[in-house]
């Protein structure tokens, strides 16, 4: 945990994405994350349980291994919401060499939004999970499903020709009444052909506030969390749309393109195996 948040502070220290109050606060939250561990860390010395090593606590969304970065007009163009549907390509292991956290997730560009994502440890079957960003440090984790509950949201699905275990996900945050905001996230049902709502939180937020600050400059990416990936299945996502609303109303769903972001690589050892700038991309290692 100690090196991904040093990882995380070293990020964010460097981001081009960030005005200087922005950055201050965000190194101020991981500062206090820091100091939490550290808390945490002293008081488990001496604990002698052996066996196999559990994986502990997930590490707070944030490191960029391979993906989809919003330009900085993009990013901030929009009024009272903003929302993304993208398919997540995700094998029910990952394969290879992934040892410890794998991450398929995304924000909608809302800096009090949520990630809604794909999360995989070790060889294990992934699970369901949402991180929201509005919740203060105790509680941004809020929904954690594995694998054997998602059936009714896992589907074959065809992306260029090749065929990928999927999920389905919708995320929106908009504004409810002048003052107060709401995070959603959907995963489509395919036994019954509806968006099943999952998760959803109100808090006192404004577009201001939404539009700037240390998250949500980030689309689908593969998040990493070990220096470098070899032997992996194929996995990412396709089709990510995002949708802008202004004064309450919902403009029309648009690709994510080079003309509104770019892809990010980290060196990690993912390669595009499908590729539609900048709407789909499926990697392997």
């Amino acid at each position: 945990m100690n090196a991904f948040l040093e990882s995380k502070r070293e990020l964010v220290a460097s981001s081009p994405h960030l005005s200087d109050a922005a950055r201050e606060r965000a190194l101020l939250r991981i500062d206090a994350r820091r100091a939490q561990v550290a808390d945490t860390q002293s008081g488990e010395e001496g604990d002698e349980t052996g066996g196999e090593e559990e994986p502990g606590e997930p590490p707070v969304p944030g490191g960029i291994g391979m993906g989809v970065i919003y330009n900085d007009d993009f990013r901030a163009d929009f009024g009272t919401g903003t929302a993304i549907e993208f398919y997540i390509a995700c094998p029910r292991q990952p394969g290879g060499n992934v040892a410890t956290w794998l991450y398929l997730t995304a924000m909608n560009r809302a800096t009090d939004g949520v990630e809604a994502f794909i999360s995989y440890y070790g060889q294990e079957d992934f699970h369901f999970k949402v991180f929201d960003w509005a919740r203060d440090d105790q509680s941004h984790w809020q929904v954690d499903l594995p694998y054997d509950a998602l059936a009714p949201y896992v589907a074959q699905v065809s992306i260029e020709g090749t065929e990928q275990s999927c999920v389905y996900v919708m995320n929106y945050t908009y504004e409810v009444e002048s003052g107060t905001w709401a995070n959603e996230a959907y995963l489509q049902n395919f036994d019954t052909g509806n968006a099943d709502l999952i998760y959803r939180y109100s808090y006192v937020s404004t577009a201001g506030a939404q539009r700037s600050g240390a998250e949500g400059w980030w689309g689908p990416i593969v998040e990493t969390f070990q220096a470098s990936y070899t032997g992996t299945r194929p996995l990412g996502f396709a089709y990510t749309n995002v949708a802008s609303q202004q004064n309450g109303v919902w403009g029309a769903w648009e690709h994510t393109t080079p003309e509104n972001s770019w892809i990010r690589e980290d060196g990690t050892g993912f390669k595009e195996i499908v590729f539609s700038p900048n709407f789909t991309m499926i990697v392997d290692s």
